[in-house]
């Protein structure tokens, strides 16, 4: 929902719909984080989305997580936030 949410350009809807994946999940998180991460960042949010995007990465480092939408995401965000 949050991804559609955000291909139509409305991050707030968005973001709202991560939050709520990030506290429904029982499984990996990395996903919902750096959404949220993104998310954050498109509506200006730039320390909310480098907190969510440590934690992405820190989650990632720790469980050697092979995901290459999630990878290319961190990238990205890490590249847009200096």
């Amino acid at each position: 929902l949050g991804d559609t949410h955000a291909a139509l350009g409305r991050h707030r809807d968005a973001l709202e719909a991560y939050e709520r994946s990030a506290r429904l999940a029982r499984g990996p998180v990395g996903e919902a984080w750096i959404r949220l991460a993104v998310g954050h960042a498109r509506l200006g949010h730039r320390e909310e989305a480098g907190r969510w995007l440590e934690r992405t990465v820190a989650w990632i480092e720790r469980f050697g997580v092979e995901d290459e939408e999630l990878d290319r995401l961190s990238k990205r965000q890490y590249c847009t936030k200096k």
